[in-house]
C-alpha cells in the first residue's frame, strides 16, 4: 500500500482552507490578477498559428486581390492569355486564374510595372486517382470536385523595398492556395480562436499552401521530391510534373478524392 508524504497531506490541506476562505471579493481579485498577468503573455506570445502568408509578408508583397465570386468562368482560351478590359486613367483590371478550376485574381496595373501576368496563368491543374496501383492521373473536373470552387488562390510577388534579417533574400515569386478546414475536437476549436485572433471575428479556420510561379529546375525537383507521371486531360495524356508532395493531407478529406496530385502545366500544355 502507497503511503503519500505527509507534505502533500499539508499541501492539500492548505489548499482546502484557501479556497473555503475565499469570498466573493477575493475571487474577483484573484481573477483580475490571472487576466493582468497573462495578457502581457498573450500580447508577447499570441496563440495564433504561422501561415505561409506571414512568412511570404516579410519579403514579398501581394498582388491583386482573389476573386471572390466563384460564378466568374475561368479562362480556357488556347494561348492562356489574362483577360484584359480597359479602365478609365489607362489602368487595367485583368483576371488570372493560375490553378484550373479554383478561384482567380484581379489586378489593377496602370501598365507601367514590368510584372507580365500571362506568367501566372493556368499553371497548375488538380488531378486525382481512385487507386494507388493506378499509373495515370486524371484531370480534376468541376462535375466530380466542386469545392475546388472555393479554393482561394493568392499571388505574392517580391518586392525590392522588403527585407528580413531572419530569413535573408527570397526572389521568385509564389502562390498561396487555401481552403475551409477545422479539426475535430479540441483542435478545432483552438483553430477557430487563432482565426479570429488573427484575421478577425468573423474568420473561419483555414488551411494554406504554396507552390512556386517559376517551374521548378532540376535540382529543385530532386530537392523537393517531385516525379513526373502520366497525366490524363480530356483525350491527351501527357507526362508531366507531379508536385503532390506540396498538397496537405487534408485537401483530399476536403475535397472528398482518394488520392490528389497537381500536376504543373507547361505554357505549351
Amino acid at each position: 500500500m502507497t503511503i503519500i508524504p505527509s507534505s502533500i497531506h499539508f499541501g492539500i490541506d492548505a489548499t482546502k482552507h484557501f479556497v473555503s476562505n475565499l469570498d466573493a471579493v477575493s475571487l474577483t481579485l484573484l481573477t483580475v490578477t490571472l487576466v493582468a498577468f497573462l495578457i502581457p503573455i498573450f500580447i508577447l506570445f499570441p496563440p495564433v498559428t504561422v501561415d505561409c502568408s506571414d512568412v511570404l509578408r516579410q519579403t514579398h508583397s501581394r498582388a491583386g486581390e482573389p476573386l471572390r465570386d466563384s460564378n466568374i468562368h475561368r479562362e480556357s482560351s488556347p494561348d492562356h492569355r489574362a483577360r484584359d478590359s480597359n479602365r478609365s486613367g489607362g489602368e487595367q483590371q485583368q483576371h488570372i486564374f493560375p490553378v484550373h478550376l479554383c478561384r482567380g485574381i484581379e489586378l489593377r496595373r496602370d501598365g507601367t510595372s514590368s510584372f507580365s501576368s500571362s506568367e501566372c496563368h493556368h499553371l497548375y491543374m488538380f488531378a486525382h486517382q481512385k487507386r494507388d496501383d493506378d499509373l495515370v492521373w486524371k484531370a480534376a473536373t468541376c462535375e466530380k470536385f466542386p469545392l475546388l470552387a472555393n479554393i482561394e488562390v493568392d499571388l505574392w510577388v517580391h518586392d525590392p523595398n522588403k527585407t528580413s534579417r531572419l530569413l535573408g533574400k527570397v526572389e521568385g515569386s509564389f502562390l498561396v492556395l487555401r481552403f475551409p478546414w477545422t479539426d475535430a475536437g479540441l483542435q478545432g476549436i483552438l483553430q477557430r480562436i487563432s482565426a479570429k485572433l488573427s484575421h478577425g471575428f468573423n474568420a473561419i479556420p483555414e488551411k494554406e499552401f504554396m507552390l512556386p510561379v517559376s517551374y521548378p529546375n532540376e535540382d529543385e525537383v530532386k530537392l523537393r521530391g517531385y516525379s513526373f507521371a502520366h497525366f490524363e486531360k480530356g483525350d491527351n495524356k501527357v507526362m508531366a510534373l507531379n508536385m503532390d508532395v506540396e498538397l496537405p493531407t487534408e485537401l483530399a478529406q476536403y475535397l472528398g478524392a482518394e488520392k490528389v496530385g497537381i500536376f504543373r502545366l507547361d505554357q505549351q500544355s
